[in-house]
Parts: structure tokens; C-alpha cells; sequence
């Protein structure tokens, strides 16, 4: 596997800085047509992102863009006993509006519970006014 990933990354360094390699015969003619360089430009792209994904997965890095978690965030899953999940999230989602720090919350109505993300400190402070939320009804 790491001779694979050797080949294609050489396979892709002379494509790129011009070495020869299979590609090279493949070159247009410097006197071509520009709709034909602009062809074989976007060919040659495709190429070397498809082998970047490629050497990414072999390698078992995430691809460019995924979604990754911001550093300093934390996710916390709290179960609710009393409150139905989706009226707490939505309470909390208004009283939080505006705030730019404000921590994501997601409702699992399968299990009644709430997923908050967000930076440590505003987690646990949500987590707080959940469980205030989250009390036994009182008898009226």
C-alpha cells in the first residue's frame, strides 16, 4: 500500500512540475488550439484531484472541506426527564438568539434529548438552565 501511494504521489509531482511520465506524451502541442489546452487543462485537473482524494484515503486523512469540529468545541448529549425535548430546544434556541457564542442544539426525539455543541464554558452554562428547565411538574 505505501508503494502504491509512493507511485501515485510521483505520478502526480511530474504531472504538476512537469517531469515525464505517461502524461507527458499526452501533451498538447504548444501550438494548439486554446479550446484544446483549456480541454486538456481541465482533463489534467480532474486528474490530480482525483489521485488527491486517492493519497488522502489511503493515507486515512479526512478530504479537504469535510466538516471538522472547531477547536475548543465540546458536544454534550443530556437526557430529559420532564421537558419534551424539541419545546426546550426551541426555548433555549430564542433566549440564546443574537448571542455570538451561542452553542448549536439538536433534538433527538427518539430518545427525548438534547445534543448541545459549542465552546466548554457556554456548554455547561446551557446544561445549567436545562436541568432548571428540566424539573419534576409541581402539582397545581
Amino acid at each position: 500500500m505505501a508503494l502504491r501511494s509512493t507511485l501515485l504521489l510521483g505520478s502526480l509531482l511530474c504531472m504538476v512540475l512537469g517531469g515525464t511520465s505517461r502524461a507527458q506524451e499526452a501533451r498538447p502541442h504548444p501550438a494548439a488550439a486554446p479550446a484544446q489546452l483549456e480541454r486538456r487543462l481541465a482533463e489534467l485537473e480532474g486528474q490530480v484531484s482525483r489521485l488527491q482524494k486517492e493519497v488522502q484515503a489511503l493515507r486515512g486523512e479526512p478530504a479537504r472541506g469535510a466538516a471538522q469540529p472547531a477547536a475548543g468545541t465540546e458536544s454534550r448529549i443530556i437526557a430529559l426527564r420532564y421537558a419534551e425535548a424539541a419545546g426546550t430546544a426551541e426555548a433555549l434556541t430564542d433566549l440564546l438568539r443574537g448571542h455570538p457564542t451561542a452553542p448549536r442544539i439538536v433534538t433527538d426525539p427518539r430518545s427525548n434529548s438534547l445534543v448541545v455543541s459549542g465552546t466548554a464554558d457556554r456548554v455547561r452554562a446551557v446544561a445549567v438552565v436545562i436541568s432548571l428547565m428540566d424539573s419534576r411538574p409541581t402539582a397545581r
